[in-house]
């Protein structure tokens, strides 16, 4: 819209949130990504009163773009996910798989690899088709909007994104009339040398049409990052075997 406002001087309402983005991305040096990630995630799920916890050993292959997870509770099974999000969910107890594929299940979407790849600067959602709206600065707060793209737009209008001291620490969906649909908070950030930083917890609040809203918590420990990151199933595969439920 600013461009056509301004014809002939298209890059003067991108002049303030250029050394915004600067500073951002200078934030997260390539070096210091890994390679391979392992860590356990537990998780609980809050909704109409009742919770569902799941347990979980993540492993994330960064130079492959493929992500494993081994669950262990309350059901063992496989999932494992790639960069174009082709999903295999496989039962080992009944040798079975199920297998799906969407953009939407791509390993590149977890909220782990986009911290420990470096992405946080923006959280996917340029890849997604967002656009940058305006970029603010509230005290220690940097404060980026992102207008959603057309194919979205009926349902959300756009995301607020927050950094404090170069890290994301709040995501807020927001629909056409300005109210949330979805708030995500990043917090208690894993630090080690020559690692990116990465929040061990994560809390997602979702809002619907009815007066409850529903919860997501997300923890994260015992990280294993790159030689120490030693475990089969960054290399799993389904057997041939199995039996497709599909």
């Amino acid at each position: 819209m600013e461009n056509q406002k301004r014809p002939r001087t298209p890059w003067r309402w991108m002049a303030p949130l250029l050394p915004a983005l600067l500073l951002l991305a200078l934030a997260f040096a390539p070096g210091l990504a890994p390679r391979r990630v392992a860590l356990d995630m537990k998780s609980e799920r809050l909704a109409n009163g009742m919770v569902a916890r799941v347990e979980a050993r993540l492993f994330f292959d960064l130079v492959k773009k493929r992500m494993v997870g081994h669950y262990t509770y309350p059901r063992e099974y496989v999932y494992l996910s790639d960069e174009f999000g082709q999903v295999q969910i496989y039962f080992p107890s009944a040798n079975q798989v199920s297998r799906q594929s969407s953009p939407m299940f791509s390993s590149k979407s977890h909220p782990v690899f986009y911290f420990l790849s470096g992405q946080t600067y923006d959280m996917g959602l340029k890849d997604l088709g967002f656009t940058l709206l305006e970029s603010r600065r509230e005290g220690a707060l940097q404060v980026v909007r992102w207008l959603a793209p057309a194919r979205l737009q009926d349902q959300l209008q756009w995301v607020e994104l927050v950094h404090q001291d170069n890290l994301p620490i709040y995501m807020g969906y927001l629909a056409l009339d300005g109210s949330a649909l979805k708030k995500v908070y990043f917090t208690r950030y894993h630090r080690a040398p020559g690692v990116l930083p990465f929040p061990t917890r994560i809390t997602e609040v979702e809002y619907g049409q009815g007066t409850d809203s529903v919860v997501n918590r997300f923890a994260f420990e015992n990280p294993l990052f790159d030689a120490a990151a030693q475990s089969p199933y960054f290399d799993f595969a389904i057997p041939a075997d199995a039996k497709s439920l599909d």
